[in-house]
Formats: structure tokens, sequence, C-alpha cells
């Protein structure tokens, strides 16, 4: 028995190419003008910055970060880091840019007696604790977020809060 194939037919503008910039790069911009994702530079960036906080501080960490979709962009898994938080640090990271705030904001809508309690069990899972920060644009336009696990829960704050000053 033979199946006939039919013809895929894709509008032209279905698949819009990456818009290249005068020097080479390409834009991260959208058609307005506004950003619409974290540029790999940008991540590379994040982690930089987290991980020589974590070293300063002491502390091996997973350091995740995210696109605007929720997608990985870039992760570092810092020598000695606790394999278990690498979950935690996708999870924070994941929290924060699907909420657009800080991973710990999220908490105040799930927890027992909250609105919206058990919110965390959305989405795949939720991980509403310090660690984990949106990264927005100049336009306010969210762009990824990064997310650290490893330490106590004041040093993945601390380390998340370096890593997000690398783009601020």
């Amino acid at each position: 028995m033979r199946i006939a194939q039919q013809e895929l037919k894709i509008p032209q503008n279905h698949f819009r190419p990456t818009p290249v910039l005068s020097n080479g790069e390409h834009s991260s911009s959208n058609e307005k003008g506004g950003r619409e994702m974290i540029t790999i530079d940008e991540a590379r960036k994040i982690i930089a910055a987290g991980e020589a906080r974590a070293k300063v501080i002491g502390v091996p960490v997973n350091i995740t970060v995210l696109d605007a979709g929720a997608h990985l962009k870039a992760f570092s898994r810092m020598d000695g880091a606790v394999l278990g938080s690498i979950d935690l640090a996708m999870g924070k990271a994941r929290t924060a840019v699907l909420f657009q705030t800080t991973s710990e904001a999220v908490w105040e809508y799930c927890k027992p007696g909250a609105p919206a309690h058990a919110l965390e069990l959305s989405n795949g899972g939720l991980a509403p604790f310090p660690g984990g920060i949106s990264l927005f644009a100049h336009d306010g336009t969210v762009i990824g977020a990064v997310g650290v696990s490893g330490g106590a829960v004041p040093q993945d704050l601390e380390i998340a809060k370096a890593a997000a000053a690398a783009v601020a």
C-alpha cells in the first residue's frame, strides 16, 4: 500500500531569520525594537558574575540562565556543587521567568492559605524560594532569568543578585 505525499506549504513569512546587525552579530530585538531574548554573550556574563561571587563567599553552586521562553540558554555547575541542586537552579529560574518576578515572590501566592495554594505544583513544578531572578531589558521586557542553587538560601540569593547585576 502506498500513501500519497502531500506538499507542505509554509507561508513565506512563517520563519523569520534573526536580523543581522552591521557588525555581523545577530540581533535579539523584536519588530517594534524591543528586546525579546537574552543573548549568549549576556548569559555568559551572568554565569561569570555568579561564579565570581560564589568563589568569593566559598560556595560552589549551579547557575542556570533561561531565555524569555524558559528555555536553557546557559548553565554552569561549579566543581563541588551539589548534584541535587541542578534541578533546583533550573526550577528557580523557570519560576522567575514564567511569573516575571523573583522566585521567592511566587511563594506569597502558593503558600498554605494563600489565594493560589499549591500553585507550585503547576507548570511542571515551581521552585518558589530565593535564588531565581527575572532579567529585564531597558524597556521593561522580560528577556530571561537566572537561577542559583547549591548554598544556603541567603547565599543562593546573594549569588543570583550578583549574577543578574551583570546585565542590569
